[in-house]
C-alpha cells in the first residue's frame, strides 16, 4: 500500500488515503449533488409519473486522487495538470506569513482552539458516517433488487423447462 492525494477541483490537497502500489497516476472523483426536495413530493405515489431517471442528477467531479509522489517541502501542494507535478499553492507572502514567529497562545486559547477543532472533526466524522450509512442503504437495496430479478428469473426459466417436458 502508499499513499495517494485526494484534492480538490482545482487540484489543492484535501487529504491522503492509501491506494494499492500498482495504483499510479490521476483519477477524478465523482459524487451525486444533494436533491433539493419539492413540495408534496413525500406524497407522490410509487410508481407514479415522476420519471426516476429525471430525478437522478448527472454526477458531478469533486476532485482527484492523485497517486503521485508530493514534492518535499510544500507548504499547500498543488497538482498543476499541465505540468503534471505538485506546485506550491501558496503564494510568497503567505508563506512568510507563515514563517513570522507566531506571538504565544494562552492555555485558555489553546483549549478553546482544540475545542473547535474537536467539534469540527466530529461533525467531519458524523458526515462521513451518514455518507457510509447511505451507501449501505442504497447497497442493500440493489442487492434486494437483483435477488428479486434472480427469483423472477429463476420461474420463469423453471416454467420454460415444465412446458418443455410436457
Amino acid at each position: 500500500m502508499k499513499e495517494a492525494v485526494i484534492t480538490d477541483t482545482l487540484g489543492v490537497f484535501r487529504e491522503t488515503t492509501l491506494v494499492t502500489d500498482d495504483v499510479a497516476g490521476v483519477f477524478p472523483i465523482y459524487g451525486h449533488p444533494e436533491l433539493p426536495q419539492v413540495e408534496g413530493e413525500e406524497d407522490a405515489p410509487q410508481g407514479s409519473e415522476v420519471d426516476s431517471e429525471e430525478a437522478t442528477p448527472e454526477p458531478v467531479l469533486t476532485g482527484y486522487q492523485i497517486a503521485m509522489p508530493v514534492t518535499p517541502g510544500l507548504y499547500v501542494p498543488k497538482w498543476d495538470f499541465e505540468a503534471e507535478a505538485w506546485v506550491e499553492a501558496l503564494t510568497p507572502e503567505e508563506i512568510e506569513e507563515l514563517k513570522k514567529p507566531q506571538q504565544p497562545v494562552s492555555v485558555y486559547e489553546r483549549v478553546s482552539q482544540l475545542e473547535a477543532e474537536n467539534a469540527s472533526l466530529k461533525a467531519s466524522a458524523a458526515r462521513q458516517n451518514e455518507d457510509f450509512q447511505n451507501y449501505m442503504e442504497f447497497s442493500m437495496q440493489e442487492q434486494a433488487a437483483l435477488k428479486e430479478q434472480q427469483a423472477r428469473m429463476n420461474a420463469d426459466f423453471q416454467e420454460l423447462i415444465e412446458s418443455i417436458a410436457t
